[in-house]
């Protein structure tokens, strides 16, 4: 199960990746995030301690790539939720692609019970990060 939402933002990949690396920082733009703190770099395998609205979760960056993409993972009861951020540049700008996707034996069944909150909250996290980048 899947979710994904794309938006174009007026800046370069470099902007933008620098903003998701600061993980710290990610409740300035992102209207889901109480808290973050990274353990450690932005890289692959590093934690991120994650307070939302609807609570706390441990995270964990499964694949960074400077100025292109980063995955983060987080896992339920025979269920794993990957979060990719995909940056493409386009002319003068970037398109900017997040998606949501459920693994697992139980997927459909938290797909079912977040996935339509969790799809919601993807184009108002990505309007957010356009009018923070953008300002």
């Amino acid at each position: 199960m899947q979710f994904e939402s794309k938006i174009e933002i007026n800046a370069n990949p470099e902007n933008i990746f620098k903003v998701y690396s600061e993980v710290n920082q990610w409740s300035n733009w992102d209207p889901d995030t109480k808290y973050a703190h990274l353990h450690g770099d932005f890289a692959d395998n590093s934690l991120i301690d994650l307070q939302t609205k609807s609570g706390y979760v441990q995270i964990r960056l499964v694949k960074v790539i400077k100025n292109k993409l980063f995955i983060n993972e987080s896992k339920l009861p025979l269920c794993t939720i990957r979060f990719e951020h995909i940056l493409e540049p386009f002319e003068t700008k970037t398109l900017v692609t997040h998606k949501i996707i459920f693994l697992g034996i139980l997927k459909y069944i938290f797909s079912l019970l977040l996935g339509s909150q969790m799809k919601k909250s993807l184009s108002q996290t990505l309007l957010a990060l356009k009018d923070f980048v953008e300002s």
